[in-house]
């Protein structure tokens, strides 16, 4: 049984991220997916080409533009002077906006408010994305290979869908399909606690009538956000677009650039 995503596989999923970075990531990163239960071949397979995509394959951790785009986006809770550039893109899969770097920054114990970038750095980093990942129910929708739900969830619509898909494709046949990452103790909030998805929210998510299911008393929270129209992909570049917000991705060079 295979317990975690080794150097081979990352290598294999994402060939233009050097060495050094590999060493460096994969424990930050296997661990982020052992806390948010992203722990099976079907859910690291989705989890880890959606991030290839985003990040260019883990080497840019911050958006190129200024985020003067976002300047005033109440949708993003930017409604301070500077919010739109303070709070662009951060991490491997783009947190952007006041209000997400917030709920982020409340979930993860991290003061993103007044040091946004702290997602840029890898023990942070690979957190934010499953933060992320869990607050969307992209677990559930991973089990059912819906990956253009998911990137749907990611990006706001299927930008980038083709490069995305090839990374998909790729991690399919690199990842062993008995990967079980699942660890003990690891101190993971309870489902209701945690994103659990609910048939409606699967429903909504692939545009398909919800199945009738017995009341629950599960409470489930989901942050809407919108994102601004989609610009032209560059095959094996960063995505322009993001459902937390949109916007190219530059280098953090003190804990991403991998060029």
């Amino acid at each position: 049984m295979t317990s975690e995503i080794t150097d081979n596989i990352l290598r294999d999923i994402m060939p233009n991220l050097p060495a050094a970075k590999r060493q460096l990531y994969l424990p930050f990163l296997n661990s982020a997916m052992q806390e948010f239960e992203i722990a099976t071949y079907l859910r690291a397979s989705a989890f880890l080409a959606q991030l290839a995509h985003e990040s260019a394959e883990l080497r840019f951790f911050e958006e190129i533009a200024s985020g003067k785009a976002y300047e005033g986006r109440k949708d993003l809770g930017n409604t301070q002077p500077g919010d739109g550039v303070k709070y662009k893109g951060h991490g491997p899969i783009q947190i952007t906006g006041r209000a997400n770097h917030a709920a982020c920054g409340k979930a993860l114990g991290l003061d993103l408010i007044d040091n946004p970038t702290l997602i840029t750095q890898p023990p942070n980093a690979f957190r934010s994305a499953g933060w992320f990942w869990d607050t969307r129910g992209l677990n559930a929708l991973a089990d059912q290979r819906l990956f253009k739900a998911i990137t749907k969830k990611i990006n706001g619509g299927l930008n980038g869908l083709d490069d995305r898909q090839k990374y998909y494709d790729r991690a399919l046949r690199v990842i062993p399909e008995d990967l079980d990452m699942v660890a003990k103790n690891l101190n993971v909030p309870a489902d209701e606690e945690h994103g659990d998805v609910t048939p409606a929210v699967l429903a909504a998510a692939t545009n398909t009538p919800p199945a009738a299911t017995t009341p629950t008393t599960t409470v489930t929270t989901t942050i809407v956000t919108t994102t601004a129209d989609a610009t032209p992909e560059v095959e094996g570049a960063a995505s322009a677009e993001f459902e937390a917000g949109g916007g190219d991705t530059t280098v953090d060079a003190s804990a991403s650039d991998a060029d």
